[in-house]
């Protein structure tokens, strides 16, 4: 299958995306645009959270993320798996500019999809997970270059990945 061949089946995943939310159905980039408000709106409301900074805790946003994928564990690891397959083809493909094919996959996604990709990367990095080469393959290709840093339920979880995965190509420096 062709870099080109994945990245119309991610568009058709994408389009394909359905999931209930609050009582409500959503399909498309809208499902994801919701799961993600979830996923901010469970962060906040978790017990012991109060007054805490989520930047001291990113654990917590790790244990809603885990219930919000057991609950919409097929949408969501759908297409994030494709997402991972379809980066993973190129840095293992012999294309000349890796980073130029891979900054095509990432601007496809909205920046819901980016936020619930950066996080899957952290849990699926400290859970072993199929996945887990995710988060690596984003520090090595500085996947997040122009990932918008409000997406993010709090500012201090930039740190949950290294500089590298921020860096500007034209001039490695980190963004934000």
């Amino acid at each position: 299958m062709s870099f080109f061949n994945l990245l119309r089946l991610n568009i058709d995943i994408t389009v394909a995306a359905a999931a209930e939310v609050n009582g409500l159905g959503y399909i498309g980039q809208n499902c994801f645009l919701q799961l993600n408000g979830k996923l901010a709106s469970d962060v906040r409301q978790y017990p012991n959270v109060g007054g805490m900074s989520l930047d001291v805790k990113p654990q917590i946003i790790l244990i809603v993320l885990k219930q919000i994928y057991r609950t919409y564990y097929n949408v969501l690891i759908t297409h994030f798996r494709n997402v991972y397959n379809i980066i993973n083809f190129v840095s293992t493909s012999d294309i000349e500019d890796k980073r130029k094919y891979m900054m095509i996959v990432m601007d496809q996604l909205t920046p819901s999809e980016l936020a619930l990709i950066f996080y899957t990367g952290v849990l699926t990095d400290m859970e072993n997970e199929p996945i887990a080469a995710l988060k690596r393959l984003i520090e090595e290709y500085a996947l997040f270059s122009h990932f918008p840093l409000s997406a993010l339920i709090s500012p201090g979880h930039k740190s949950l990945y290294s500089d590298s995965a921020y860096m500007n190509a034209s001039n490695n420096v980190p963004i934000g």
